[in-house]
């Protein structure tokens, strides 16, 4: 049994490009010492969604792993 794993990283790699991207960018727009609460919650967004993706990535390989070492 084959699974083309190729998908699920390369959506995965995508989007997590896209929240370090954003999280530059706004890391880069905080200015010391001003309290920019947008700013801040746009970066802790792109962060928490990049791990919740981890989080799929991880389960997926889980349940594929069990079906992959029963063929050896």
């Amino acid at each position: 049994m084959s699974i083309d794993l190729s998908q699920f990283f390369e959506v995965f790699f995508e989007e997590s490009f896209e929240g370090l991207d954003t999280m530059e960018a706004e890391l880069l727009n905080l200015v010391p010492g001003e309290e920019d609460l947008e700013t801040i919650n746009t970066i802790f967004r792109a962060a928490h969604s990049i791990k919740g993706e981890v989080v799929l990535l991880v389960l997926v390989l889980l349940l594929i792993l069990p079906m992959y070492l029963k063929h050896y």
